[in-house]
């Protein structure tokens, strides 16, 4: 399993927005770590399953399009 580690802005139904961008690139949620910051921010580390390097890319370019997603690693 790959660790994908999500910045973004903490408002209602990001944690929905998120699992469906996951799951339109295609790809099945291991487990996930959530924390909301003190700046109105949160902070959820995904674990996926990936098979090739195209699935990595693929799982970004779909959780940048989330709006109220700052920042998307790879762990």
């Amino acid at each position: 399993a790959t660790v994908v580690e999500v910045l973004f802005e903490d408002s209602p139904g990001m944690l929905a927005a998120m699992s469906s961008a996951i799951s339109s690139s295609g790809l099945n949620i291991a487990g996930l770590v959530l924390r909301t910051l003190s700046n109105s921010r949160g902070l959820v580390r995904f674990e996926v399953m990936l098979a090739s390097i195209e699935d990595l890319h693929r799982l970004q370019q779909h959780l940048e399009r989330v709006q109220g997603v700052l920042q998307v690693e790879r762990r």
